[in-house]
This record gives C-alpha cells, sequence and structure tokens, in this order.
C-alpha cells in the first residue's frame, strides 16, 4: 500500500507542476485547445499494476486509448508519460484523472 502512496503523491505533483507548465505559449504546439500531459514514477521497489480513470468536469467519464487507462510501471524508478496530444481518443478539454 505504501508504494501506491508514494505514486500517488508523485503523479499529484507532476501533474499540478505539469499543468502550470501547459498555460503556458509552448501549449499552442498541439492542435487540441486544451492539452496536458504528466509523468508517473514508481517509486517502488515492485512493478506497479495502475488503472487511470478521466472525468469531465461534469463528473462523466471521459475515455482514452485503453494504453491510457491500464497499464504496468517497472519497479525502482519506472516511467509512464501520458500525454494527452498523443492519445487519439481522449478529446481535447479539460477534465482530471483518478490512480488506482
Amino acid at each position: 500500500m505504501k508504494p501506491l502512496k508514494i505514486l500517488l503523491i508523485t503523479a499529484s505533483l507532476l501533474l499540478a507542476i505539469t499543468l502550470v507548465a501547459t498555460a503556458s505559449p509552448l501549449s499552442a504546439a498541439t492542435t487540441k485547445s486544451l492539452s496536458t500531459n504528466f509523468t508517473l514514477v514508481n517509486l517502488g521497489s515492485t512493478e506497479a499494476n495502475v488503472i487511470a480513470s478521466y472525468y469531465k468536469p461534469d463528473g462523466t467519464t471521459w475515455d482514452a486509448d485503453d494504453a491510457n487507462e491500464s497499464f504496468t510501471i517497472a519497479a525502482d524508478y519506472g516511467q509512464k508519460i501520458i500525454a494527452q496530444y498523443f492519445d487519439n481518443t481522449l478529446a481535447a478539454g479539460q477534465g482530471s484523472v483518478v490512480l488506482s
């Protein structure tokens, strides 16, 4: 359980940093009007199985590519980068992601 908490805290911090960064003019590099990315880092010593659930501001589910909804992250600083502008299913707009 502790590795999952570390993963969630790390993901939250990286997401917050990324959201601030996307407000810069560099966000114009994509055709989607609102687009972001985040990096998950597994600080634990065992592989992490991650389920990412995406939601729109009204609480409805927001579909994403299967590879961005269920994945594993290798142990000992393994990483997974989720980039909205590379996701063909996740439409432009804003929302949230819940990791478990």
